[in-house]
């Protein structure tokens, strides 16, 4: 197994086809594939602190059960989720606290120790002094580690496990190797019982992320010695991202529908029988200054494209995509079904958002393109071409970041100025 974290890591591991991000360990060999434009670290903590980072994008924004094949191939069978976060809390439980132990309590006749009054009262004669009671002995009670309960052998067993697939990322340490042999009816029934006679809020998370690996073994053909976590498709994280950032909540109300009129009927891409899906803007920007009374709105498509790391033109968004932004742009100057959300054709702009490794930039214009069915007479005519920091978007996320979507904003405007 690579132990160089230098070794682990891929970058842009997309220009060479490969577009899987996430975490890949098979037949002996662990990989950490970032997405397209990541920029590489230049040690082991920072290498660490964006595997953990990518983990936590690839938990928040990843659909559930997608974690091992692709949404997009529905007669593909999915696998059973590799649970990662159940990995690492076994881990940091580990750190924390060592291997679970229960305590078994031995009794003694003896002058030392902990009296258990209880006991001694039921099973030692006492003395009586006049009018007094005098015990000269007692039952004393003991707890001490039962380091041969199965539960204990159970989860050294677990703690190795999770260390074995994901250990590097916290320390070089490695635990023992269990002397107990994977056993699935029997760590089940001894795991399920723990979990309905526990209080213990640490133990009750504790058994059930036992659980959850199971689970992923049981379900697993791999033999558990390989795993995937993560995603075939980023393009769909991307987009999440900058909407997440940029983007209003109530952007269907910016979606265009069409209709089809036959025979006095009426049919709508919402209609049940039509199926058709309304044309749907990735993110809608919207920025209201209440002072000027003015309303600024700017129409962002997300491409996980690899023109921000090719620079060559066979990567950049079709005429198809160009298309659809002029129309989105003027479908939100002339909002027939919501006309308090109509904004002004010249505050109206349009964007294509790509990823790149900025070196030192949040973001960057690198261009913009045009259609020539157009007068290009106003600005959303016009579809600039922005590359993003993915790492930085990455690790800072929040919604409608009111800085990021400032610079946004700015950078776009005041490339059209210069321009």
């Amino acid at each position: 197994m690579t132990t160089e974290l230098s070794d682990i890591c891929v970058y842009n591991a997309k220009l060479e086809g490969k577009g899987f991000v996430g975490l890949q360990f098979e037949n002996g060999d662990l990989k950490v594939m970032f997405p397209l434009g990541y920029r590489s670290a230049d040690t082991d903590d920072e290498r660490r602190k964006d595997i953990l980072n990518l983990i936590s994008v690839l938990e928040i924004f990843m659909e559930k059960d997608s974690t091992m094949y692709s949404p997009k191939s529905e007669n593909k069978k999915p696998e059973s989720g590799f649970p990662i976060q159940a990995y690492i809390r076994i881990i940091i439980d580990f750190l924390n606290h060592g291997y679970y132990h229960e305590y078994e309590t031995e009794y003694h006749n003896s002058l030392s120790g902990k009296i258990c009054w209880n006991k001694t009262i039921k099973t030692i004669r006492p003395e009586f002094v006049g009018n007094d009671i005098l015990y000269l002995n007692f039952i004393t009670k003991k707890s001490q580690n039962n380091e041969a309960a199965l539960i204990t052998q159970i989860h050294k067993f677990f703690v190795y496990e999770a260390f074995f697939k994901l250990g590097f990322l916290f320390c070089s340490f490695m635990p023992e190797k269990p002397q107990i042999i994977y056993n699935k009816k029997l760590f089940r029934s001894v795991v399920e019982m723990k979990l309905e006679k526990t209080f213990s809020d640490r133990n009750l998370i504790l058994f059930n992320d036992m659980k959850l690996i199971m689970d992923y073994l049981d379900a697993s053909d791999s033999n558990m010695k390989n795993y995937r976590y993560g995603t075939e498709e980023f393009e769909y994280i991307w987009e999440k991202l900058v909407d997440r950032v940029y983007g209003i909540s109530n952007k269907e109300d910016f979606y265009p529908h069409t209709e089809w009129h036959i025979a006095g009927k009426v049919f709508g891409d919402n209609d049940v029988d039509y199926k058709k899906n309304a044309l749907r803007p990735d993110t809608i920007m919207l920025i209201i200054d209440e002072v000027k009374k003015k309303k600024e709105a700017f129409v962002l498509d997300s491409k996980y494209y690899k023109y921000g790391e090719l620079r060559e033109s066979y990567s950049l968004p079709g005429t198809d995509s160009i298309i659809k932004q002029i129309a989105y742009g003027k479908y939100v100057e002339n909002n027939i079904e919501h006309p308090d959300l109509k904004v002004d054709g010249n505050n109206i702009y349009n964007a294509f958002i790509l990823p790149y490794d900025s070196k030192g930039h949040a973001c960057e214009v690198f261009g913009y393109a045009t259609t020539t069915y157009e007068a290009n007479d106003k600005p959303y005519h016009k579809i600039y071409g922005v590359m993003l920091d993915i790492k930085d978007l990455m690790y800072h996320h929040a919604r409608l970041d009111d800085s990021s979507i400032s610079i946004l904003a700015n950078t776009i405007k005041g490339f059209i100025e210069k321009s």
